[in-house]
């Protein structure tokens, strides 16, 4: 299982943590892997292109921004197998 996420979100040691308390709070066997690239559609198309389940979380878009966005993850989507699009729920605690 590869968990990605932008590095520019986090640095990339907190990145890590991160990972490895998801994974322990999901217990799920996994391991962590830092991807790097130019962009996630580079990383996600060169580690994920023939996965049997992507999981893609997003940030709904701002009112108005809904073509573009709609465009973006098309784009993202493009030549993956099954993606399942999944709303971040923000600060949500996940072990409540």
């Amino acid at each position: 299982m590869f968990l990605v996420a932008p590095l520019w979100a986090l640095g990339a040691v907190a990145t890590v943590v991160l990972r490895h308390w998801l994974i322990a709070v999901a217990r799920v066997r996994a391991t962590p892997v830092v991807l790097v690239g130019d962009g996630i559609a580079d990383v996600l198309h060169r580690t994920s292109a023939h996965a049997s389940l992507v999981m893609l979380g997003f940030q709904p878009p701002e009112d108005g921004a809904e073509g573009g966005f709609g465009r973006t993850m098309n784009n993202l989507m493009n030549g993956l197998g099954t993606v399942v699009m999944v709303w971040s729920a923000g600060d949500m605690n996940l072990e409540a």
